[in-house]
């Protein structure tokens, strides 16, 4: 087996390499992008992510709007922030209600919107390895959950 640098296995080097990339990315766009990150519990290992998701957002050039909300007020706000047209993404922190509530609300987001790529819509997308975000248009690629994606890039770093 080949020896592997350790620099390729730092997670933290491998994000930061993607996170500049993006930076680069961000920059060159002439729109601000929103994200509104949606947390409804008290959870201080949840509440401690959502901050740190922030501020990379932040730290990349991309408004993040984190709002604490209650469980029962959550439908309501993902469906504003989907019908407002000033917000490009939506982040939600779960479990919320730890049950099917959770797949009810993680599919009420609009796939457009959903950046976590959650939603039955990304969902069958992964399943069939469609790799479009809209049939015939290769400019547009489909999303995939940030954690697959990460193991795919941590890999595809060290060679495998």
């Amino acid at each position: 087996m080949p020896s592997i640098d350790p620099d390729k296995m730092n997670p933290a080097s491998v994000a930061q390499k993607y996170l500049d990339e993006v930076r680069a990315e961000v920059e060159t766009i002439n729109v601000r992008l929103k994200v509104v990150g949606l947390i409804a519990s008290d959870d201080l290992p949840s509440l401690s992510y959502a901050k740190a998701s922030r501020q990379k957002f932040e730290e990349i050039g991309i408004e993040y709007d984190l709002r604490q909300v209650e469980r029962l007020d959550l439908e309501s706000e993902i469906i504003q922030a989907n019908e407002d047209n000033s917000v490009q993404g939506i982040f939600i922190f779960f479990p919320v209600f730890d049950n099917q509530q959770d797949a009810y609300l993680r599919n009420l987001v609009d796939y457009r919107k959903d950046i976590e790529a959650g939603s039955l819509y990304w969902t069958r997308k992964l399943y069939a390895n469609d790799r479009l975000a809209v049939a015939g248009d290769p400019a547009k690629k489909a999303l995939l959950p940030c954690t697959p994606l990460a193991i795919i890039k941590m890999l595809t770093e060290i060679g495998v």
